[in-house]
């Protein structure tokens, strides 16, 4: 094959390649960011520039020092182009490219979120864009028509770019000092630039570790066989960078000889053609503002006023791992990540505690004031992430509870249970799932946050099994007649509300609490059929049948959690004493009798009357011995006997 032949085959190999990335970026941002950033050549932007056909009457002007402006476009998939011009004065190099690369990144995680992975299309030059300031930055980020004056050049490219969809032209007067922010925590790398091995790497990777440092892979093209090194990579930060880059000092005036580049633009007053002496004044005014504006003599920008100056705000979080590991396997149950997640709420909760914006998390109950509809009781469904639940702006699906009221007794003090949805469809996901969903909720809704509800059974005629729903705790009523004075507290609180579980029984959707509250709540409330020994707590449920709505999907994955919790193929200590028996019936369930073994005396005093743990031995559906647990009361345990009569 020919030489440009197979030049040109292997350009447009990396081209698809990269239409490839740039394709997925557009049409899952969740998943993939992709950027694009190029530079023009400095002298097409040199202003101020006379119309052609008055050309002559400059030319005594022409080869004398003008004002001189670097554009560098960033364009991001799916979103458009940001053009950002800096003056001559400010340099380039990697503090202008991860400048512009920031400053792009916080515009698309504001206008619709960084996605899981970020890839960025860079042109092949090592003096700004492929050196050690750029990788340390990406690896950094993981942690974290006639033209007088600029206003005229802004607008200008503006009008030019708008048919590719820019989104924005900005003048940057500052840049961030990248260089000396980076430099005394990473180690320098080498060898990836075009030298005698070749036209150097062209591609980067850079990732996490389970240690937590960031590592560097690198390629020659897309089709290498394999990346460079073999293993794990290059580790790229000895130290964690903190807070943000200092400003980075402009160029001294000297250096970029401000005094001639002024004079120049002031003998253009004199040859500048306008239509009116008020059009004249207001372009000499722009420029004398400028020059006037400018950073002292040394450079230092850090004198410049604040609306001059690069706004920071961190957005490296979006691309930084979950704050709890959600990974399950081998040595990690979701019990343990439901208990890390339950900590990390509490301690976010106290942290918040003043906050105008509290915390909104999956499965948490609302009272929701939709437009067009009355006050209700919702359900968080889906749509929240945990490090953004106390973010002004949410959006967030809901399922709406239905409530059930008490014969005589106004306001929210009956049951709820999920509203049906009335075109729900087994056959056909288009009509969305069972239960009713509301979508786009945002904090404008709400009510009334952290709604505390408690499980009760109630019997359903013509049903066999008891049918579990909730009410709302009177606290949370009492809060709610706080902020809706149409939903006063009645003068005698109901009987139903009277001997509620304690505030550590009931449940926001929280997982630990949640569970307890269920099986708190159904203890309290079983029946036993004339036999009154079922005063003990069993510990574990049988799993649920799926159901279609993905909220109730939540809960199994907690109940799920709490099988897995406290299981353990170790025998537990010796009884204290032996021989309680258990029986255990149900649906599945086979009549037997279980030995079981007390392991732990509790805390006295408990609002719950609860003693005692006990676990049961011997085999159920193959597993190892003692998988199941209940928790006894005073007079279970001098019986020696507890009986399940009802299953759950």
């Amino acid at each position: 094959m020919p030489p440009q032949a197979q030049h040109s085959k292997e350009h447009r190999t990396e081209r698809n390649y990269g239409m490839d990335i740039w394709t997925k970026a557009e049409k899952k941002p969740e998943l993939v960011t992709a950027l694009n950033i190029d530079a023009t050549t400095q002298d097409q932007f040199d202003i101020p520039v006379q119309d052609r056909k008055a050309r002559g009457v400059v030319k005594s002007l022409e080869g004398a020092l003008q004002w001189k402006s670097k554009i560098t476009g960033v364009m991001a998939a799916g979103l458009g182009m940001v053009a950002y011009v800096t003056r001559q004065g400010l340099g380039s190099g990697p503090n202008l490219t991860c400048t512009t690369l920031y400053l792009m990144l916080q515009l698309v995680a504001e206008k619709r979120g960084l996605g899981s992975r970020l890839n960025i299309l860079f042109d092949n030059t090592s003096g700004d864009n492929k050196n050690n300031e750029v990788i340390a930055f990406v690896a950094w980020l993981l942690m974290q028509q006639c033209i007088y004056t600029m206003s005229s050049l802004l607008t200008f490219m503006f009008q030019f770019l708008r048919p590719y969809d820019i989104q924005d032209v900005i003048e940057l007067h500052a840049l961030w000092d990248w260089k000396s922010f980076l430099a005394p925590h990473y180690d320098r790398l080498g060898g990836f630039c075009t030298s005698q091995f070749g036209s150097g790497m062209h591609e980067i990777y850079c990732r996490k570790d389970v240690n937590g440092d960031v590592r560097v892979w690198m390629r020659q093209s897309s089709q290498a066989s394999e990346w460079l090194p073999e293993g794990p990579g290059y580790r790229i930060f000895k130290s964690i960078p903190e807070g943000a880059p200092p400003l980075a000092m402009a160029k001294p005036d000297v250096k970029w000889s401000r005094i001639f580049v002024e004079g120049t633009i002031r003998t253009w007053y004199t040859f500048m053609v306008v239509d009116t002496p008020l059009a004249f004044q207001k372009i000499k005014d722009e420029w004398e503002s400028v020059f006037d504006s400018l950073p002292p003599p040394d450079g230092d920008v850090n004198a410049l006023p604040a609306s001059k100056k690069p706004m920071w705000s961190g957005i490296s979080s979006s691309l930084e791992n979950p704050v709890i590991n959600p990974i399950t396997g081998p040595g990690r149950t979701s019990a343990d990540v439901q208990r890390e997640l339950n900590a990390y709420r509490e301690r976010r909760r106290r942290a918040t505690a003043d906050s105008v914006y509290p915390a909104v998390y999956q499965a948490n109950y609302l009272f929701l004031q939709l437009p067009g509809k009355g006050l209700q009781l919702h359900r968080v469904a889906h749509g929240l992430l945990i490090p953004k639940a106390n973010a002004p702006n949410l959006s967030f699906s809901t399922t709406e509870m239905e409530h059930t009221p008490q014969p005589s007794v106004p306001g929210f003090w009956g049951t709820f249970t999920a509203k049906p949805n009335p075109g729900f469809n087994p056959s056909d996901p288009r009509m969305g799932p069972m239960n009713l969903r509301h979508h786009s909720v945002g904090r404008d809704s709400i009510k009334l946050y952290s709604v505390q509800v408690y499980p009760v059974k109630i019997d359903v005629e013509g049903v066999e099994r008891a049918k579990t729903v909730v009410r709302v705790t009177k606290e949370s009523l009492e809060r709610l007649a706080g902020v809706c004075p149409e939903m006063p507290m009645p003068g005698q609180i109901p009987s139903t509300h009277s001997g509620q579980p304690s505030t550590s029984a009931t449940h926001q959707g929280d997982g630990r609490n949640q569970r307890d509250g269920r099986r708190r709540a159904a203890a309290a409330q079983s029946r036993c059929d004339g036999d009154d020994n079922n005063s003990g707590r069993r510990r574990k449920r049988p799993r649920r049948s799926k159901v279609a709505d993905s909220s109730d999907e939540d809960e199994d994955q907690e109940e799920r959690a709490a099988d897995e919790d406290g299981n353990s193929d170790e025998d537990p200590p010796a009884p204290i004493p032996a021989g309680h028996r258990h029986a255990e019936c149900g649906l599945r369930a086979r009549a037997a009798w279980h030995q079981a073994k007390v392991v732990r005396e509790l805390e006295s005093g408990r609002e719950d009357s609860f003693t005692h743990d006990a676990v049961f031995a011997g085999e159920r559906r193959g597993r190892a011995a003692y998988p199941r647990g209940v928790v006894l009361t005073a007079e279970t345990y001098a019986q020696g006997c507890w009986v399940l009569i009802e299953s759950e």
